[in-house]
C-alpha cells in the first residue's frame, strides 16, 4: 500500500513537472483562437480536515469581450481527476481517508485580461466522487462526493515568463460522506497554464 502511494505521488509529482514545461514557451500560441485548451493542479485544503491534490483538463469556449480594454470571457468545461495520494499531505475528504481515487466535473465561467498578461478570475460548480473513503484506512470504504461552489483568481510569475500562471481559489463544498454529510470552507493553491 505504501509503495502504491509512494508510486501515485511520483506520477503526480511527474504531472506537475510536465506542466511547468508545457508553460515555459514564452508565445501566446492559443491566443487568438475561439476555443483554448485548458490545463490545471492544485491542492485543496478545508477547515473541516479535507487535504487532496486535484489535476483538471478541457477546453475553454470564448464567449465575448466585456469591453474593449477589458477582460475576454470564456466558458469552461473540464474534467477532473483526484488522485489518491496527494503530494503534501494523507488525502482526506472531511474526516474520511480517500480509499480511490476520484472523478468529477467542472463547469467554469473565466475571465482572461490580457493586459496584464496572466491576470484572471473565474467561478464555477464542480462535483467530485470518489468509490471508497473510510474513516480509518483498514476499514472497507463506501462511496462519498462533493459538491463545490467555486471562486478562483490567478496572475502572472513575472520573474518567470511563461505561460504558467499561479492560481488559488476559496470554495464553498457540501461533503457528502458515508453517514453524514456537512458544509466546509477550502483553500486550493495551485498553477495554471495561460494560453
Amino acid at each position: 500500500m505504501e509503495d502504491d502511494l509512494l508510486a501515485m505521488r511520483i506520477k503526480i509529482f511527474g504531472f506537475c513537472c510536465g506542466l511547468i514545461l508545457l508553460g515555459c514557451p514564452p508565445t501566446n500560441v492559443c491566443a487568438q483562437s475561439s476555443v483554448q485548451p485548458e490545463l490545471y493542479t492544485f491542492q485543496t485544503f478545508g477547515n473541516r480536515g479535507s487535504s487532496y491534490t486535484s489535476i483538471a483538463t478541457g477546453v475553454g469556449i470564448y464567449l465575448m469581450d466585456r469591453d474593449d480594454s477589458g477582460p475576454q470571457r470564456y466558458l469552461q468545461s473540464l474534467v477532473l481527476f483526484v488522485p489518491q495520494a496527494s503530494l503534501v499531505t494523507e488525502s482526506k475528504l472531511g474526516d474520511h481517508f480517500l480509499l480511490s481515487s476520484g472523478q468529477g466535473l467542472e463547469i467554469v465561467l473565466h475571465d482572461q485580461w490580457r493586459d496584464p498578461v496572466g491576470k484572471g478570475a473565474q467561478i464555477s460548480l464542480r462535483h467530485l466522487r470518489w468509490t471508497e473513503v473510510a474513516k480509518a484506512k483498514k476499514e472497507m470504504g463506501e462511496p462519498a462526493s462533493t459538491t463545490i461552489f467555486h471562486m478562483g483568481w490567478n496572475g502572472s510569475m513575472k520573474a518567470i515568463p511563461t505561460n504558467l500562471v499561479w492560481f488559488f481559489g476559496l470554495d464553498v463544498a457540501q461533503l457528502f460522506l458515508p453517514g453524514t454529510s456537512y458544509g466546509e470552507i477550502q483553500g486550493a493553491v495551485g498553477l495554471r497554464l495561460n494560453w
